[in-house]
């Protein structure tokens, strides 16, 4: 609940619960021994306007909770969701870092992202059930949907990577949809049945294509 410094790094499992309950942010990065560390709760509530940052891999086993206004910042660092995700604050992303969700069911809360672009994105939440997004998507890197479905929920996706897996998006006319490579995505990008979009820009280069699943 007061100031994180020194060099040193937190070991945790399946059974640790961590809870940064501080009113001005956390100064201090949080780095776990390894990038497979893993905790069980993760709650960041450290006031509006105020971030927490990581300095190594994390997989969250039970809830990641982010309070309103909050920030994880994950720059550079993967994040790999197992459980549910609750709270209106946001994750900070660079090109660099790379999100996961693994659940056996739908997420729980909007996935918001803040901060630019996200490297590598892994849709894998168990047939039948949602990723939701909380923010527009940026990634850079690959688009991996393996299972359910991701819901762009009104907001704009960008893809300037690659897209694998047989997985659905869904969308509607409030969401923009970009592909912006330079030798096309490889995969295909699967919509669910009744998808529509807003403006939908193919760029990805001379004698290239993408390919889409669906209507």
């Amino acid at each position: 609940s007061g100031a994180l410094t020194g060099t040193g790094m937190l070991s945790g499992n399946s059974s640790s619960n961590l809870t940064v309950n501080t009113s001005g942010g956390l100064f201090g990065a949080l780095s776990f021994t390894n990038a497979g560390a893993t905790v069980n709760n993760f709650t960041v509530n450290v006031g509006s306007g105020n971030s927490v940052t990581l300095s190594s891999g994390l997989t969250v086993g039970g809830t990641l909770d982010l309070s309103s206004g909050n920030t994880l910042n994950i720059n550079g660092q993967s994040l790999t969701l197992t459980g549910t995700l609750s709270g209106t604050g946001s994750i900070g992303t660079n090109s660099g870092s790379s999100i996961t969700i693994n659940t056996s069911g739908s997420l729980g809360g909007n996935l918001t992202l803040s901060g630019a672009g996200l490297g590598n994105l892994t849709v894998n939440p168990g047939n039948g059930n949602n990723v939701t997004l909380g923010s527009a998507l940026d990634v850079t890197g690959s688009v991996a949907l393996q299972s359910g479905t991701l819901n762009l929920n009104g907001n704009d996706l960008t893809i300037s990577g690659t897209v694998s897996g047989s997985s659905t998006v869904t969308s509607t006319s409030g969401s923009n949809i970009a592909i912006n490579t330079s030798g096309g995505i490889g995969g295909t990008l699967n919509f669910a049945s009744g998808s529509s979009s807003g403006n939908f820009t193919v760029n990805v280069g001379a004698g290239n294509q993408a390919s889409i699943g669906g209507s």
